[in-house]
């Protein structure tokens, strides 16, 4: 289901592009968007839960954020309704002045209010996945799972800044096996939302977050959870 929300994202960005206003956009492409979303902070904080609607409010479409909104993130507070315009996916007030602007990045990431440095991402929902993890909470130790073997530990190690960028040290344990692919992996680092595994040969493990300490790569073929 998130795939395919994402995918529909990258259609009306595309559109978005070439300045359709959202009375122009297939229906069948906003109602792709419809449904519920998170706003998610990213310093770390509570994401705010909101329902896009397909009812029509002003120039756009009604929005209804949850309760906690208002106080956790102050730029929801007047939040009544959403609209897509001038390439971008905007969340806007009774009288459709956007609060937040969101663009789309290469993945159909929807960031705001730039892609250099975003202070907010707007997701569709994942169940238990509530706040953005800074790279302190994620590291620890993790057990990955390959599907069709049996899961093994390991550890993520503390984030440093490096000429590269920030990343840390992964360590398996014994269990998982000197020839697995855990014992090969050597850093990881997080990009957004993803957590990034990395090793020798061009190795790379991508992981995307599917639940509460719960991530996934190569859909159905790895897991890292706690």
């Amino acid at each position: 289901m998130r795939r395919a929300l994402l995918a529909a994202v990258g259609v009306f960005g595309a559109l978005l592009a070439s300045g359709s206003a959202t009375a122009q956009i297939d229906r069948g492409i906003l109602e792709a968007m419809v449904g519920p979303w998170t706003v998610l902070p990213t310093d770390g904080r509570p994401g705010c839960q909101i329902d896009l609607k397909i009812e029509s409010i002003g120039d756009g479409m009604a929005a209804v954020p949850g309760p906690t909104c208002k106080l956790s993130l102050p730029a929801m507070a007047k939040v009544v309704g959403w609209k897509l315009d001038d390439g971008e996916t905007q969340l806007v007030d009774a009288r459709g002045k956007p609060q937040i602007r969101f663009i789309e990045d290469e993945t159909a990431l929807l960031s705001s209010p730039d892609l250099i440095a975003p202070k907010f991402y707007l997701i569709p929902r994942i169940i238990g996945y509530d706040h953005l993890p800074p790279a302190s909470e994620l590291a620890g130790a993790w057990s990955i799972g390959q599907h069709g073997r049996r899961p093994c530990q390991i550890t993520l190690g503390p984030v440093k800044r490096t000429r590269d960028g920030e990343s840390g040290v992964v360590m398996a344990s014994d269990a998982c096996g000197p020839k697995s692919v855990a014992a090969k992996l050597t850093s990881w680092s997080r990009e957004d939302l993803k957590v990034m595994l990395w090793g020798p040969d061009d190795l790379m493990l991508v992981f995307s977050p599917a639940g509460k300490a719960r991530y996934t790569a190569q859909p159905g073929k790895w897991s890292l959870t706690r």
